[in-house]
């Protein structure tokens, strides 16, 4: 089975080929690894999650004793250096906060009860897990509005999936991403720290999911309507640089039938370390938001300092016990410029 490795934050990592044993066949031999990093927290820690896919996208479930997980940095080109103390959390983050983005312009008018069976079962995909997950809903057409804002409470979220409506409509997308990133950062505010204080493995991990069978066209508010512009033409630039707490956003992203863009869609996905997904129909989206909801809940934390002030690349590598004999997977990023600037603001220093 060929896997892909995913690390989201704010790089695109390079593609390397890794082997999956002599009986797989020729096309099931490559791994892609992304790899991406979160601002630099005081202590100069460096961290992102990593999730394992197989070449379909649909998450591969991985435990401390199934993977072994190396990092490594390196000033400019020297060598690599091997970083001892690496901390994993294969339980996955401490919490999720993801808003859910619900294209309901006209051309869906046909799909509604399928699109709110689709949003519960997403909603409680993830609240299943043990640790205290947050989702919130933003409804699209001619003009993006937030149904709730973050909640854990299922009962409130299936208050607004029912207010979803779909009437004739244009299809303010771009708006409906950046209005969720805003939710995020909002709520973001003084959670720098887990719950426990600690402020790597007990990090929350954001992201936005969105579907959409159309493509963007009004978010600019470039149609006349009785509805009122919000004063933001949002583009494409400004969705791809979205950011909370100073870590990327990563964008899931589910292209609905034939009438997408799918070039941009997934060129956003790719930029934001985010997942895209090309469905024929209505049929096939409950499918992909599980699977979604299973590589969210599948992130695993990993966090490190470098080695050197002079340090300027790191490398993850990740070899599973199920294979150990092929080449691991890996994937090399830039290091957040400022890494060692914080340390050195906060009284510490490092060779």
């Amino acid at each position: 089975m060929a896997i892909r490795v995913l690390v989201p934050c704010s790089v695109l990592a390079l593609l390397v080929v890794a082997g999956c044993g002599n009986s797989q066949p020729e096309e099931q031999s490559a791994a892609l690894v992304r790899l991406a990093c979160s601002k630099a927290d005081e202590t100069g820690q460096v961290s992102g999650a990593l999730s394992v896919v197989d070449k379909k996208g649909d998450p591969v479930s991985i435990s401390k004793d199934d993977a072994t997980v190396g990092v490594e940095t390196r000033a400019g080109d020297g060598p690599w250096k091997t970083i001892k103390d690496v901390q994993h959390g294969f339980n996955g983050p401490a919490q999720l906060d993801v808003v859910l983005v619900v294209d309901n312009s006209g051309s869906e008018i046909d799909e509604l009860e399928r699109i709110q069976e689709t949003a519960r079962d997403f909603a409680r995909k993830l609240e299943v897990r043990a640790h205290r997950d947050r989702v919130a809903l933003v409804r699209v057409s001619t003009v993006a509005k937030v149904l709730t804002p973050l909640t854990e409470d299922l009962d409130a979220f299936d208050a607004a999936v029912a207010s979803l409506f779909v009437r004739n409509g244009w299809t303010a997308l771009w708006d409906g991403i950046r209005v969720a990133n805003e939710i995020l950062a909002e709520d973001a505010l003084g959670q720098v720290k887990g719950a426990d204080g600690e402020i790597c493995l007990g990090r929350t991990y954001r992201a936005i999911v969105a579907f959409t069978d159309g493509r963007e066209n009004n978010s600019a508010d470039e149609h006349e309507t009785s509805y009122p512009g919000d004063g933001v033409d949002t583009t494409l630039d400004m969705l791809a640089e979205q950011e909370v707490l100073g870590a990327r956003t990563p964008l899931h992203l589910v292209g609905i039938g034939p009438k997408v863009d799918p070039e941009t869609l997934s060129g956003l996905a790719d930029k934001t370390q985010g997942y895209y997904a090309a469905i024929d129909d209505f049929n096939s989206l409950h499918g992909k938001l599980m699977s979604a909801a299973a590589r969210l809940d599948g992130q695993i934390p990993v966090c490190f300092v470098p080695n050197d002030c002079a340090d300027t690349q790191a490398r993850i590598s990740v070899t599973l016990a199920s294979d150990p004999a092929a080449t691991p997977l890996v994937a090399e990023l830039p290091l957040p410029d400022e890494w060692c600037a914080v340390v050195a603001d906060n009284g510490k220093s490092k060779k």
